[in-house]
Order: structure tokens, then sequence, then C-alpha cells
């Protein structure tokens, strides 16, 4: 219908200045997780599932006409993000998609009845995720808070539901979590190299073992 205005895709949050693209848009695809699932709150385990649903988003978007990356908007960094996340998934032969399903099974359907234009917060749980992540980007030349913070962050401590469904996947936990630190730290290294070109680590992609 003419004049009539798309609906936004995705959820309405407060952007943390210290926030990557894909750590900004991973929590918008997490608060689009809980009003699916109907959560009243945004957990810590939906926010794993935006990280990891973040390349499989894009290329949706991407395949419709929502987004356009040589278009006015740099995405560049953005799904170079996403495809480090799922590269780093990989060297484990895990599945993003897969993984990200299994989460949101093990979670399950809440009952939370949504208000329209309700905001969707974070519980504590999530907050005190994107704390450690903040923390780790503080103690490193990073400058931003990027996905792979937030994926480390939240498997130091992981909650009880993602060593199990990682464990699904004939992977450890804390094996996960260690190689997630070692990308992580070459990573930030890599931007702290490259710092003088104004770029964010989102910009690099990691290739490796």
């Amino acid at each position: 219908m003419a004049g009539r205005r798309a609906r936004p895709c995705l959820i309405k949050v407060k952007r943390m200045s210290t926030l990557s693209q894909g750590a900004f848009t991973a929590w918008q695809l997490a608060a689009g997780e809980a009003m699916r699932t109907r959560q009243s709150q945004i957990e810590a385990e939906m926010l794993f599932i935006g990280i990891c649903k973040l390349g499989t988003w894009l290329r949706t978007m991407k395949q419709r006409g929502k987004i356009v990356p040589n278009g006015l908007q740099d995405l560049r960094g953005l799904f170079a993000e996403a495809e480090t996340v799922e590269t780093a998934l990989q060297t484990f032969a895990i599945p993003p998609i897969s993984l990200y399903k299994a989460v949101r099974t093990a979670l399950g359907q809440g009952t939370h009845v949504q208000v329209k234009k309700q905001v969707v917060h974070r519980s504590q749980a999530c907050k005190m995720a994107f704390q450690r992540g903040e923390k780790l980007a503080a103690a490193s030349p990073a400058g931003e808070v990027h996905c792979l913070h937030l994926l480390t962050a939240l498997l130091d401590p992981p909650g009880p539901v993602l060593p199990r469904v990682v464990q699904l996947f004939d992977v450890d936990i804390a094996a996960l979590h260690a190689r997630l630190v070692t990308i992580t730290t070459v990573l930030d290294t890599r931007h702290g190299n490259r710092e003088a070109q104004g770029e964010g680590v989102s910009h690099i992609i990691y290739v490796g073992t």
C-alpha cells in the first residue's frame, strides 16, 4: 500500500557507545529472541543466540534486499565480525545454526505476554555478561566491545544451559572458552597494530587454527 511504512526488522534498544556493529546487532537479535519465545527479559543465553545467529540473519537480510553491503552505510565490519564468530565455532566443527537452535530448544517457550511497544530489558545475568565483555575490551587494544568479547564472557561462567548444549556437539565448554580467548587475543592484538588506520576490530577476520 502506498505511503505505508515498513515495520522495523530489529528491536530498538539504547546503544552503548563502546559496542561494535556486530555486538549491537546481536543484542537487538537477542531482544527479538526474547519476544519470539515470550520471555520477559533478555537472558544471557539469548545473547548467545543473537551472536551465533548474526551471520545467518545478515545473509537472509541481504537476500531479501533489506541491507546492501556496499550501500550508504559501511557494513563491511558487521559482515566480517559475523564471519569471525562462525569461523571460531567451526574450529570445533560446530554449525552456528544448529547451535543457536539447540540453545533455543533448551530454553523452551515462556508465557510472558508482550505489551505493544514494551521495552525488553536484559536480565541480571545478561547485564553481567556485558560487564565482563566490557572488562575484556578495556584490557585490550580493541577500543570497543565486539562479539567475541561477549561470547567469551558468556562462557565464563556459562550457566547451566550452554554446557549441556555444547556437549551435544561433543565439545567441552572449557575447551571452547579457551579457544575463544585465544582467537579474541589475536584479533585484539591485530587491531592494536592497525589502530592508526582508525578501523574497529570488527573489520578484522580471524584466520587461524
